[in-house]
Order: C-alpha cells, then structure tokens, then sequence
C-alpha cells in the first residue's frame, strides 16, 4: 500500500516536473523566439510573450487612417518602448545596433548615447542603471507631411503617420537626456546658460 501511493506521488511529480518544463540534469532549452532574440538582438532573459506595454489613451489624429491601425502603431511604439527599457536593463549595446527597433543604416546615432553609456559602465566592471523612467500619459497618430517623408530619402519609404507622446518626464530622465537642451535646462536646476 505504502509502495504505491509512493509510486503514485512519483508518477504525479513526474508530470507536474515535466508540465512545469523541468527535467533532470538543468532544465529545457530556450524557445526559438528566446534563442533569436538573444542570438539576434542580445535580450536575456527572455521577454515574456506577449511583451507587457504600457495601457494608456491612444488618439488618432488622421482622418485618412482606420482606429484600427492608429491603434496598431501605436502599440508597436509600446512594444518598441518596452523592448528599450528592457535592452538598457539588460545592459545590452547589441540589441541598439541590432535593427530592432530603429533602421542604424538611417539613424546610425539614434542610440548612441545609450550605448555609450553601456560600454563605459562595462569597461569600469559595472551596469548602467536606469533609476527612473517617464510616465505616458497619452499617444497620438498624426499624419506626416509629405514634404517631410519625401525630404527623409528612405527606403523603404517611412510611414505615413508618426506617434506623438505626451509624456511625465522624471527629474532622472530630464537629468540624462535634457540638462544640455537649452529649451529645458531649467528644469534641471541648472544655473542659467550664456546668452547670445
């Protein structure tokens, strides 16, 4: 009696183990869409699938573009935003240069603060840390002007429409990324920058 409910609880640990994905000797092989986006992209861990994004008001500001698809761009931005927050805690330079998210080809410096940053804090033996992030509040489709999308040569062409945000910035990100924009500077604290 005794030697079969211990066969029975093996049996149901057996299955619970191998349901939960874990077997003897260290476990199950990453999933292909793992394996790619670490190969390709440089993401460890792996994001879970689908990638949490942010929930905030969308608009669509392009009489000429269905909800639906103002809806899809703007939550490909979302993925997008998600995926770079993830790379800078990652610490990952590669996934920056890696297309994911941005064409380098056209924008070759789009990130490159970002991952020099990452490279400095590696070459001291440390991360670089993120220690706050801005709050969405709202994105909006809009139309581009045709004059712009033609004046970007690119091929392919660029979309039609672009997403606005409207954003909470942390005093964090304004410290990183605007104290030297002299629109902004003063709400770094800084004193005031020369005139001319």
């Amino acid at each position: 009696m005794v030697a079969g409910v211990r066969a029975t609880w093996a049996a149901a640990l057996a299955v619970l183990l191998a349901l939960s994905g874990c077997t003897r000797g260290g476990g199950t092989a990453p999933s292909p869409r793992c394996q790619l986006l670490q190969q390709k992209y440089g993401l460890t861990p792996c994001p879970a699938d689908p990638l949490p994004v942010e929930t905030v008001k969308v608009q669509n500001l392009d009489p000429k573009l269905p909800d639906a698809q103002a809806q899809r761009i703007a939550q490909a931005y979302l993925r997008s935003r998600a995926l770079y927050y993830l790379a800078i805690q990652d610490n990952s330079d590669r996934f920056f240069g890696s297309g994911a998210i941005d064409v380098p080809e056209a924008t070759p410096l789009m990130f490159d603060a970002e991952t020099g940053h990452i490279r400095d804090a590696r070459a001291q033996h440390g991360m670089l840390v993120l220690a706050a992030r801005s709050t969405l509040k709202s994105l909006r489709v809009v139309p581009l002007p045709a004059d712009l999308t033609d004046d970007l040569n690119l091929t392919p062409a660029p979309m039609s429409d672009a997403v606005v945000i409207e954003a909470a910035e942390t005093f964090a990100e304004l410290g990183q990324w605007e104290c030297l924009d002299p629109d902004t500077h003063g709400a770094c604290q800084l004193p005031p920058g020369p005139t001319g």
